[in-house]
């Protein structure tokens, strides 16, 4: 799964909204962020809530215009098309690798 950093302000403002079509195998990942919203959005997306070291701690499908809910610990969050629901129900971890 080839996942993007939301690194720049503008990056993590914009996340996946008015994305229509997201692909699949494709996730953005924001750093240090704890709960996302799905304001703008054109679809339904999977939220992947990590704690500090990518432990999956919980996940959903948000529906457009919705608020994420609140899972204690988490640290960072996974954005990535709702048909990959299914692949992360059984997830415990993700690994990370960064490619330059």
């Amino acid at each position: 799964m080839q996942i993007e950093i939301a690194t720049s302000f503008i990056r993590r403002l914009r996340g996946l909204m008015f994305q229509k079509n997201i692909r699949v195998n494709y996730g953005l990942l924001f750093p240090n962020s704890n709960r996302v919203h799905s304001c703008f959005m054109l679809d339904e997306i999977t939220v992947v809530y990590l704690d500090e070291n990518f432990n999956v701690l919980d996940l959903e499908i948000l529906k457009p215009w919705k608020l994420g809910k609140k899972v204690k610990n988490t640290k960072h969050i996974l954005e990535m098309n709702k048909l990959e629901y299914e692949n992360m129900t059984y997830a415990k971890r993700i690994n990370i690798k960064v490619e330059v």
